[in-house]
C-alpha cells in the first residue's frame, strides 16, 4: 500500500490487482478467522472501484489451477472443500464484488470487465 497503490493512486494511475483485499477474507475466514475481525482490522485500506469476482464451478476452478501451478497449489487449493470454503466468502460478500461468469471465454469477460469499468476510465 504504502509503496507502490498509495503513489499510484496520488498520480492518478490505475491500479490493477489479481488479488487484494478481499483475497484477505476468503482465505483467513476459511482458516476460522473471525470476518468481523478482519473487517476491522481492513478500515484503512482502501476499496477498489471495482472488484471482480470470477465465478467457476469448482472443478473447473481446480483444473485450472492444476495447470497453471502444477504440483505448487497452496494449501487452500489442494481439494474441493477448501476451494469452496474460499468461495462461499466471496459469495456472501455480496455486491462489494461484481461477479462474472468465469466459464465465459476470455474475450467475454475481458468485455464484461470493461462493461463495469467504462465509466471510470473515462469511456
Amino acid at each position: 500500500m504504502r509503496e507502490v497503490i498509495n503513489p499510484a493512486l496520488e498520480r492518478n494511475a490505475v491500479v490493477l490487482c489479481d488479488r487484494y483485499v478481499y483475497a484477505t477474507f476468503g482465505v483467513f475466514v476459511h482458516r476460522g478467522v473471525d470476518f468481523r475481525f478482519l473487517a476491522t482490522i481492513n478500515e484503512g485500506i482502501p476499496r477498489p472501484d471495482h472488484a471482480f469476482y470470477l465465478k467457476l464451478p469448482t472443478d473447473e476452478l481446480l483444473r485450472r489451477l492444476r495447470e497453471r501451478d502444477g504440483d505448487r497449489l497452496k494449501h487452500e487449493e489442494r481439494s474441493a472443500e477448501r476451494v469452496e470454503s474460499i468461495t462461499r466468502t466471496y459469495e456472501e460478500l455480496g455486491s462489494e464484488l461484481v461477479h462474472i461468469d468465469g466459464t465465459t471465454p476470455r474475450e467475454g469477460v475481458t468485455a464484461e470487465i470493461l462493461r463495469h469499468m467504462k465509466g471510470s476510465l473515462g469511456g
